[in-house]
């Protein structure tokens, strides 16, 4: 099943620092797995809205056997989204 808007909430977009805009948060819920969600392209139909730095709370497994994860954006192009999920306190 392929990345559906309706799971997708954008939660704040903090302002700017300087000129720059900070992250947004976002929440997702789905029924895919982690690894469906972050397969490669999962999100690129949200390139012109997210940003890197974005962070994204999912709860992936619903109708199953559901997962908390926090994950972030790392790249953005005009068509693509990477993302990396958060492990630890800190993500490289």
């Amino acid at each position: 099943m392929p990345f559906d808007l309706k799971g997708l909430t954008r939660l704040t977009q903090f302002g700017t620092v300087g000129n720059v805009a900070t992250p947004s948060f976002w929440t997702y819920a789905t029924n895919e797995t982690h690894a469906q969600v972050t397969a490669v392209g999962y999100f690129n139909a949200q390139a012109p809205f997210m940003r890197p730095g974005d962070v994204i709370q999912a709860i992936t497994g619903i109708g199953g056997t559901p997962v908390f994860r926090i994950y972030v954006v790392t790249a953005v192009t005009a068509t693509v989204v990477t993302i990396t999920a958060v492990t630890g306190a800190s993500w490289t």
